[in-house]
């Protein structure tokens, strides 16, 4: 047996998040048991960081162990000819034993999609539906500016976390409307249980009017608690930075090799 990386796109909509689940359906519930199924043998994944039930994800790093006699592009071809549909193995790569995807995170990017209106059955599960409420545009971004840099962010998260820290970095926190849909996009050194989706109810409120854009100051001083969390469908993992990146290695080996 030998270790391997992965990258699992998956829709969300119909899982309990990603971490594995008792009473419920999770990506690792699935993703384990097909492993387990190739290598004829219990298999477990390590993975970058779990996700609420209903997020999405574009590129979520995982490892396992498996069948030296099959190749990563074997690898990645069987686990998508039996994975369901709403998920699908985009890399697989051979690692070194000692790579873990969580504690070589060095950074990730959210994406939140929202729209004030219906955009039709082949968007509903990635877009958030809020209220055609009049939105304020300026005030929810001073209010994204003040998300920017390392803060404690513990009135952002949801109960049930066990970080040692709540403190966290955002390199960078950007707002973009168009038309009817909103776009919240995320870059940080980490997120807490339930921050994401927070930050997004906090600046949408700030944007109702409903909170002045100084709520956001209170939060992060520990003076307040954020009360509105935005709904899961609109929530999407992009991308996570890893540190060493064995898909980022994988490509230099064949580079080298092609040359």
């Amino acid at each position: 047996m030998v270790k391997y990386a992965g990258l699992l796109q998956f829709k969300g909509t119909n899982y309990a998040g990603f971490q594995r689940q008792k009473n419920g359906t999770a990506i690792q519930n699935v993703l384990e048991s097909t492993l387990s199924q190739i290598n004829n043998r219990a298999t477990v994944v390590r993975y970058s960081g779990r996700t609420d039930a209903g997020v999405h994800a574009w590129g979520m790093p995982f490892v396992f162990w498996g069948r030296e006699d099959l190749s990563a592009d074997k690898w990645m071809f069987i686990l998508n000819r039996m994975l369901p549909k709403d998920m699908r193995v985009i890399s697989v790569v051979r690692t070194s034993p000692e790579f873990d995807p969580q504690l070589s995170a060095v950074a990730k990017q959210y994406l939140y999609c929202a729209t004030q209106e219906r955009l039709g059955p082949l968007w509903d599960d990635f877009f958030a539906y809020l209220p055609s409420l009049s939105i304020e545009t300026s005030a929810v971004i001073s209010g994204a500016r003040k998300l920017v840099g390392e803060h404690d962010f513990k009135g952002f998260s949801k109960k049930g976390s066990s970080v040692k820290s709540t403190r966290r970095k955002l390199y960078e926190v950007s707002v973009m409307f168009a038309h009817s849909r909103m776009y919240f996009s995320f870059v940080g050194n980490g997120f807490l249980y339930g921050m994401v989706r927070l930050m997004v109810g906090t600046l949408l409120q700030i944007g109702w009017g409903k909170q002045d854009v100084n709520f956001i100051d209170e939060v992060l001083s520990g003076n307040a608690v954020a009360n509105y969390s935005a709904p899961a469908q609109g929530l999407h993992l992009v991308k996570v930075w890893l540190e060493p990146d064995p898909f980022l290695e994988s490509v230099k080996a064949n580079e080298r090799d092609f040359s």
